[in-house]
């Protein structure tokens, strides 16, 4: 019996041994979890950047700022000024004969002011006509402003010396009369002949030199290019 035992407990002992065995050899394997190798890792870093380096250039070229410089820094040739227009278009025309393209600007520039002497508005048209006749047999030149936002007022002269209408509202005012100087700005049109710095290069010097003959008021002015306004 006690060979028995042993025998048993010795069988027991192996089974167990065994099974511990087995159960330290098992992996745990979880299929969504893939398993990567360092080799595989390194590789898959260089192509991500590899992949980056290759954006670059793309992105800085995308980024780059357009060259405006070359439009602002464009030369043109005035000539000019003219008083009337159809002065201008002729010696535009006389440059398109020369295959010289152009155009003609109208410019706006300040003339000589003038001076209104004038009395504020009454409150009615007929206190203004009463105050006219008034006026009238003073010998006072003078009128009724029908419209606008003097309407009912009393004009006493538009000058085009201050002096002139120093002298007007002294005299009303010395009558006691409340009277007023008003400046009134004038413009007027000049025209200049434009051509690009390029275009007046195909002239030669001898073409400039008999347009300055003909037209010996005029200066010849180089510049920046003006921007021209599209129509509306």
């Amino acid at each position: 019996m006690r060979w028995i035992l042993l025998i048993l407990l010795l069988a027991n002992g192996v089974f167990f041994s065994y099974q511990w065995y087995l159960n330290s050899r098992v992996v745990d394997y979880q299929p969504d979890k893939p398993v990567l190798s360092q080799s595989a890792g390194e590789q898959l870093l260089l192509l991500s950047e590899e992949r980056q380096l290759q954006r670059k250039p793309r992105q800085k070229e995308l980024s780059k700022p357009e060259d405006s410089s070359v439009v602002s820094s464009k030369m043109c040739v005035y000539l000019g000024p003219f008083q009337a227009k159809e002065s201008a278009e002729a010696l535009h025309q006389r440059l398109l004969a020369l295959s010289v393209q152009g155009r003609v600007d109208p410019v706006k520039v300040a003339g000589e002011p003038d001076y209104w002497v004038y009395m504020k508005p009454l409150i009615s048209r007929e206190e203004a006509l009463r105050q006219l006749k008034e006026l009238q047999r003073q010998k006072i030149d003078s009128f009724v402003v029908t419209q606008g936002e003097m309407k009912n007022g009393i004009s006493l002269g538009l000058f085009t010396k201050k002096a002139s209408a120093d002298r007007v509202l002294a005299r009303m005012n010395k009558s006691g009369y409340d009277a007023e100087v008003k400046l009134i700005e004038r413009f007027r049109d000049e025209f200049w002949v434009t051509v690009t710095d390029a275009e007046a290069r195909q002239v030669g010097d001898d073409v400039w030199e008999k347009v300055a003959q003909d037209y010996q008021f005029i200066e010849k002015e180089q510049n920046l290019c003006k921007a021209v306004a599209s129509p509306p």
